[in-house]
């Protein structure tokens, strides 16, 4: 997707401003604008292997009609995740990592518990900077980067919109990753083109037995 910083779009092109996100270009059935996420700056992998580190960063909106505006719910949204960016930053990490050691929600990933299968798929470089890289959440930010943010129209049969965050992932180059949010929590993570909401728990039957 073309997506040009507020200020640089063209008269003829159809517009849409937010007084907190900025100016958004229609590009069909979305709509696209690079937006100020400052608390994504530290996220700054890159397959290249030289850190990016960047304020601005692709924002999109989904829609059911070519040129109809964003949703007031998908707005909300939007508008959530800039606000907490901050907060939400940390909880990513701190999912992620949960979901790495197999602790908290189950991604259904291949990752989810395999630490140890993480480690073999980074980049030798990740070795200078701890033998067992990495340890802890904080050590994430150098292993993720985040690419841009859709704000998704649907999920599956959840007619609720939700957005997603999609990253550049150090043990993960073929697929990409990326985490499912309100805004303020972390919905799910998954592939890029395949992320899904956290496993729902089994329950157990009377006895401890999973049902």
């Amino acid at each position: 997707m073309t997506i040009s910083r507020a200020g640089s779009v063209p008269s003829a092109v159809k517009t849409w401003i937010h007084p907190k996100l900025g100016r958004f270009r229609c590009q069909g059935d979305a709509w696209g604008a690079l937006c100020r996420f400052t608390s994504f700056m530290p996220f700054g992998y890159r397959e290249s292997g030289r850190p990016v580190r960047r304020a601005w960063i692709p924002l999109e909106f989904e829609t059911d009609f070519e040129e109809s505006p964003p949703s007031p719910t998908a707005v909300a949204i939007a508008t959530r995740l800039f606000e907490n960016q901050s907060s939400l930053a940390d909880k990513l990490l701190k999912a992620m990592w949960l979901d790495l050691q197999g602790r908290g929600p189950h991604s259904g990933m291949w990752w989810h518990g395999d630490l140890c299968a993480v480690r073999e798929r980074l980049p030798a470089r990740f070795e200078k900077r701890h033998p067992s890289f990495p340890v802890s959440p904080a050590d994430l930010q150098t292993a993720l980067g985040v690419r841009f943010i859709e704000i998704l129209k649907l999920r599956f049969d959840d007619a609720r919109p939700v957005a997603k965050i999609v990253l550049f992932a150090a043990y993960e180059r073929e697929h990409g990753v990326a985490v499912l949010t309100d805004g303020k929590t972390i919905l799910g993570i998954g592939y890029q083109s395949d992320t899904g909401f956290f496993r729902k728990p089994r329950k157990k039957k009377p006895g401890g037995t999973p049902g």
